[in-house]
């Protein structure tokens, strides 16, 4: 991993001296030629030459007519964008790499894990579910997941009147801590008021199955162990989601699996976006408000140089992670394409997310001895289908594969070390979901709280976007960028 490091970071540091022009004498071991158009003209001393006996003089390359300047610019152009496509190829094939040899010592480590916990957990009978099973699409992460249904003639009995999508599946061999957090959190709810109040706001997990799941890539369906998951689109005409992942450090290395190659990376990404300035970003979502998809999208067309280096789906990732609390909330709500009475459906989410919000915050805090959630998110639904006067919101906390349940038995056996390292975590965890907390209060505050408007005021701000900027040449500080320029007012007198 050291020398696949080395020779990743030598050849992202070479395309970045030839992109910006800085050259240091070349390593002669890589052999690296600098392209043409970037090289320093080198003086040569005269030498000379007897002219030719026959034929015309030669014209000096500095004295050709002025029709030849745009084809050598149009020359020069073509092979800066040349160099530009090169250096976005390695940088796509060394994060690949990355990816890659992450990905398949982890899915080896947990699948050798898979067979213990089968022989641990009670398995859910297969026939109450309906065969094949189709792979679903998600926003993000390396998990399966797959479509369980309920058969028909069961729900009613076996399943307290559930609907027959109630539930999805996700692959058990990317899914075994969760397994375990689920179990050990069901058997502490038990006992434990504390546990029970933070086990509602929970996925319910029935437990595991084996079905045979379908994908696009298969020929034929083959069995898999599933992890059976409450389905969060149950109830919904069209679901808003947003995931917002927890904490200001979002991998450890060492820590249930994870590399250092890994961790070292996520650290990188974490600095860069918002999980650095206020403790949580955002992941990615489903049916995201459309003022926000267009923002996006400008963004990508007028980012050639970037579009060259990262694909759409990442630079779109790579905005969003960088939205602050206000954003994230504003998206949330925005239903402006429903028409008239979209304030109101706003309003109503507000304060129906905001009760929910604070009875998990109070469930954290009660939780009655330190825990290390490393990556857990949490999950923002909104009904955006049809106006409601109460519409359906659900916020729940998910995603417990870097996770581990700590009980007060637990931590009582625990080094010293540890258990520092868990206050340590810990702190990070509340005070994020606190953060979060106060913010939605602050935007429910200043958008439902005021009997009557009478102007808005607008700040005016240049905002220069430089996805290259922020991911390689320079880390995020917290500090903002743009200078006030100033203030717009705009009186309000239709409306109050």
């Amino acid at each position: 991993q050291a020398f696949f490091l080395s020779v990743c970071g030598e050849l992202l540091r070479q395309w970045l001296r030839s992109v910006s022009g800085m050259f240091l004498p070349g390593i002669s071991r890589w052999r690296f030629t600098t392209p043409a158009c970037f090289r320093q003209p080198q003086v040569e001393s005269p030498v000379h030459q007897e002219p030719a006996a026959t034929g015309p003089a030669q014209i000096p390359d500095a004295t050709k007519s002025p029709s030849d300047i745009p084809k050598l610019g149009r020359k020069l152009s073509a092979e800066r964008d040349q160099t530009l496509n090169i250096g976005g190829k390695l940088l796509r094939v060394a994060l690949a790499l990355h990816d890659l040899d992450d990905c398949e010592e982890e899915e080896d480590e947990e699948e050798s894990d898979c067979s213990e916990c089968l022989r641990n957990t009670p398995l859910v009978p297969s026939h109450q579910f309906e065969e094949p099973c189709h792979a679903l699409s998600t926003s993000g992460g390396t998990a399966a997941f797959y479509q369980v249904k309920i058969r028909p003639a069961l729900a009613a009995d076996e399943f307290k009147g559930r609907s027959t999508d109630a539930f999805v599946g996700k692959d058990l061999a990317r899914a075994v801590d969760e397994l375990y957090f689920y179990d050990k959190l069901r058997k502490e709810a038990q006992s434990d008021k504390r546990w029970a109040a933070f086990l509602e706001l929970t996925m319910e997990c029935p437990g595991i199955v084996n079905l045979r799941c379908a994908t696009a890539l298969q020929a034929s369906p083959e069995s898999r162990y599933l992890l059976i998951l409450e389905s969060l689109k149950k109830g919904f005409q069209t679901m808003r989601l947003l995931d917002v992942k927890l904490g200001s450090v979002t991998s450890v290395a060492g820590w249930k699996g994870k590399s250092r190659v890994h961790a070292w990376k996520n650290a990188r990404v974490d600095r860069q976006t918002n999980s650095f300035k206020e403790g949580f970003r955002l992941e990615g979502g489903e049916s995201i408000a459309p003022f926000v998809c267009e923002l996006l999208q400008a963004i990508y067309n007028i980012r050639h140089m970037t579009a060259s280096l990262l694909s759409e789906k990442a630079m779109r990732r790579f905005v969003m992670q960088k939205f602050d609390a206000y954003k994230i909330v504003g998206m949330w709500s925005d239903v402006r394409t429903l028409g008239l009475g979209s304030e109101a459906h706003a309003h109503a989410a507000y304060w129906i997310g905001l009760g929910k919000i604070r009875q998990l915050l109070m469930a954290v805090l009660h939780i009655p001895v330190p825990q290390q959630w490393i990556g857990s998110s949490l999950a923002l639904a909104l009904e955006v289908g049809s106006l409601q006067k109460a519409p359906r919101v659900l916020v729940k906390v998910f995603d417990w594969g870097r996770s581990e349940l700590n009980t007060a038995a637990d931590h009582a056996q625990l080094s010293r070390e540890d258990r520092e390292q868990r206050v340590h975590y810990w702190q990070q965890y509340v005070q994020a979901i606190c953060r979060f907390h106060w913010e939605f209060c602050r935007t429910v505050a200043h958008r439902c709280c005021s009997s009557k408007w009478e102007a808005c005021v607008f700040e005016i701000k240049p905002v220069k976007i430089s996805i290259l900027r922020a991911m390689f040449l320079q880390g995020y500080d917290g500090r903002v960028e743009a200078e006030l320029e100033g203030l717009a007012m705009w009186r309000v007198t239709l409306w109050s």
